[in-house]
């Protein structure tokens, strides 16, 4: 920020808020955006609900861009008074020399848990990035290695503070945004027909421009932040010896994720995270006062932002969604009231009196039950707020064992749900992941019903899979078929609104049962053939509505390797090309014009990093296979890996490396390995294949290439670019991720290896030129 005062870069700044005003005002007088949507529209007349968008943003954007102007005019007035301004919230050198041991640690914790933070919230608030998470994490990784490679320039605290206003107003204020609103950004997404997250009608006229001008904005919001704390880590890293520093920085990263996962588990809301990542920020600034006034100065109008009511809602953030419930009449004249649960501000579930007769059609909730009536033992998984085991308890269920992954979506059922299904004696609730409980349960079930499980979120802050993605896979149903009684049936329920989705369940359900299962409606029945015919014999009702499933060969099935059910093919999406290429096109831009030359990258250090982000997709994509997708396991998979990254430092440290081939031909040969094992194998009930096999496969990659990335990095000339360098390959990584989606998982390790054959050409060809 303090470039600034250069009086070209000062010109050139007020030049460019001037013009952005300017194009503001154009924007709402020119109703530009409404020529757009007319000049596009076929009959070139706008929906009701588009124009009320377009009046609020032409209704908006004087007033913005006039405050741009103006303030524009204002800085061109009083330069060195607004220039003298922006030096207060410089960080001076005399700041990060104190204490820099201890400043390194604090900066670690902040750094990894402002990283959660962000992704968590963003991913939460707006809605394409609950599906896209990785998306800020490249961002956030983005932020650290360009701040780390501009570790000698000066800290601007407004560049961490500015931002994250803005983007608290953005997430507040959405009304005021038309068609840059959020709802027009989950409609940009419905516009690809390949990529099926929501069934909405695509408005094409507005959303193409506008998505994308709102994916890169959003994108650059999240990545500046971290900019100035990537410098202070950058400016750090150099005060010590480079293994004692990495050593510092890996510990207080471990600190970051527990900080943050307690406060997950508490169910805290965003406020309190950022009270304590203002609460870490203060202490770092004790000794500069004009600073520390100014973060909190800032820090207190972001968390006046953030703890605006919203009228008519109860918000509670649970360890994996934020949950918005809103109270809504029963029916006409009825005087009671239940309740509706939106994820993530997307419609999830009806809290209600399931008690009402309806047609069996419309009622699936009876229809298990309508098949096996009275049943003993009942699973079901995703049981929510209760609405199934309800059902089955009405249905007289002997005994009902109901998982839910979310214990905020199990207390509001608990707490809202008028007839209080988890209360019975009868009901044992599980909060647990479904795929995991198939692994662990020892029971068998006459009954087992898949309650419209459906994720609006991904599982993890490093991968692009859902939360549901890997319970309707081959394997996943297999496992739930082993639970099922000598006379069991399995109900899968799920209503995506999509035929070609509906007849992929229908698919895997045939290859798990050998026979193709019956539909009625959204439900799907599978399971024993004498049961289901007896229960169509003796109700004309039920078989009136059943209708069998004509095969369809053609679609393909999820597995284990290939989880993505919401993709009709293989193949990447092209939203995700359209989105890989915004953000590879802002990385070449970015990263050129602020380090100079893309040349000044160590390349060794670049694909070491670009290698490693991809391990650990793999890493916690396995481990979610493996032992569940819940926050805990989660948090243990990337604490792991970060605890093998200082077991292979502490390893280096202790032994002087002369060569770090041999570890590259063993880093290879680990790799290539998991290229050739399926990941079937890992998935299986023995010790060997869930715990000792698995774990032996993922660590030795992470032993080998942590030894390397410490050998070289203590014999680094530049420990700044050469961490920098390893973030911005991480940033290449998490970009070609997306390969997965044609690939499938394994077969990213032949992507792995590639990374890896290229670090080691790179490091060679270092140490050969000095």
């Amino acid at each position: 920020m303090t470039e600034l005062v250069s009086s070209n870069r000062w010109r050139y700044a007020v030049w460019a808020v001037l013009a952005a005003g300017g194009a503001l005002l154009a924007l709402g007088w020119l109703d530009l955006f409404g020529w757009i949507a007319r000049h596009l529209s076929p009959d070139g007349v706008l929906q009701s609900e588009t124009l009320s968008e377009i009046r609020r943003f032409n209704q908006a954007t004087p007033v913005v861009g006039g405050a741009l102007v103006g303030a524009a005019l204002a800085a061109a007035a009083m330069r060195d008074r607004l220039q003298a301004w922006l030096r207060a919230f410089d960080v001076p050198e005399a700041v990060t020399a104190e204490s820099p041991a201890l400043q390194l640690f604090l900066v670690s914790v902040i750094g990894l848990f402002l990283q959660m933070l962000i992704i968590r919230w963003v991913s939460s608030e707006v809605r394409i990035f609950a599906y896209f998470k990785n998306l800020a994490l490249l961002g956030c990784f983005f932020g650290f290695g360009l701040g780390t490679g501009l570790g000698r320039r000066r800290i601007s605290l407004l560049l961490i503070f500015l931002p994250l206003l803005a983007l608290a107003l953005y997430v507040q204020f959405p009304e005021y945004l038309g068609p840059l609103s959020l709802p027009n950004l989950i409609r940009f997404v419905g516009s690809f027909d390949d990529l099926r997250y929501w069934v909405s009608a695509p408005r094409k006229a507005l959303l193409w421009s506008a998505g994308l001008i709102q994916i890169a904005a959003i994108f650059l919001t999240v990545l500046l932040p971290f900019i100035p704390i990537g410098q202070w880590l950058g400016r750090l890293l150099s005060t010590a010896p480079p293994l004692r520093a990495y050593t510092i920085n890996l510990l207080g990263s471990l600190a970051g994720i527990w900080l943050f996962s307690g406060l997950s588990w508490a169910w805290l809301p965003p406020v309190a995270w950022f009270v304590l990542a203002l609460a870490g920020l203060l202490v770092l600034l004790r000794r500069h006062r004009a600073g520390w006034a100014g973060t909190l100065v800032f820090g207190l109008a972001l968390l006046a932002v953030l703890g605006l009511p919203r009228e008519g809602l109860r918000v509670v953030w649970s360890p994996y969604h934020q949950l918005l419930v809103h109270p809504v009449p029963a029916g006409e004249g009825s005087g009671r009231v239940q309740h509706i649960i939106e994820v993530n501000h997307t419609f999830y579930q009806n809290v209600e009196d399931t008690r009402r007769p309806a047609p069996v059609a419309l009622s699936h909730y009876e229809v298990p039950y309508r098949i096996v009536p009275q049943p003993g033992r009942v699973l079901i998984v995703g049981a929510g707020s209760g609405n199934d085991v309800a059902a089955a308890l009405r249905a007289g269920a002997g005994h009902v064992t109901a998982v839910e992954i979310d214990p905020a979506i199990a207390a509001l059922g608990r707490e809202l749900h008028p007839e209080h299904p988890y209360d019975s004696p009868r009901v044992r609730l599980v909060i647990d992941d479904a795929r995991a409980y198939f692994k662990r349960a020892g029971e068998r079930y006459d009954l087992i019903v898949f309650g419209m499980l459906d994720s609006h979120t991904l599982s993890s802050t490093v991968t692009n899979i859902r939360l549901d993605h890997y319970v309707y896979t081959v394997e996943s149903l297999r496992e739930a078929r082993r639970l099922l009684g000598p006379e069991g049936v399995l109900v899968l329920t799920f209503a995506p609104g999509i035929p070609w989705m509906h007849d992929r369940l229908a698919e895997t359900l045939q290859q798990v049962f050998d026979q193709p299962p019956l539909l009625i409606g959204p439900t799907l029945i599978a399971g024993d053939p004498s049961q289901i015919q007896a229960a169509l014999a003796r109700d004309p009702q039920l078989a009136q509505e059943v209708r069998p499933h004509a095969s369809h060969p053609a679609i393909r099935v999820t597995t284990d390797d290939w989880p993505y059910l919401y993709l009709p093919r293989r193949g990447i999406p092209l939203l995700q090309l359209a989105i890989t290429g915004l953000v590879g096109l802002l990385f070449w831009l970015i990263a050129r014009r602020s380090l100079g030359s893309m040349a000044r990258l160590d390349g060794q250090f670049f694909f070491l990093g670009a290698a490693f982000l991809l391990i650990e997709f793999q890493g916690v994509s396995r481990a979610a296979l493996l032992f569940g997708t819940t926050w805990l396991v989660n948090a243990i998979m990337i604490s792991g890996i970060l605890l093998m990254a200082l077991a292979s430092t502490g390893f280096v440290a202790r032994r002087r490396i002369v060569s770090t081939q041999p570890f590259y031909a063993g880093l290879l040969l680990c790799v290539l390995l998991g290229a050739l094992l399926p990941l079937e194998h890992l998935a299986g009930g023995g010790l060997w294949s869930r715990a000792i096999g698995p774990v032996a496969l993922q660590t030795a990659p992470l032993f080998f290439s942590g030894v390397i990335f410490a050998a070289a990095f203590r014999q680094a000339r530049d420990v700044r670019a050469a961490f920098s360098s390893n973030l911005l390959g991480a940033v290449a990584g998490g970009l070609v991720e997306s390969v997965s989606y044609l690939t499938g998982i394994r077969a990213l390790s032949w992507v792995i290896l590639l990374f890896y054959a290229l670090a080691w050409v790179s490091g060679e060809r270092a140490t050969a030129h000095g």
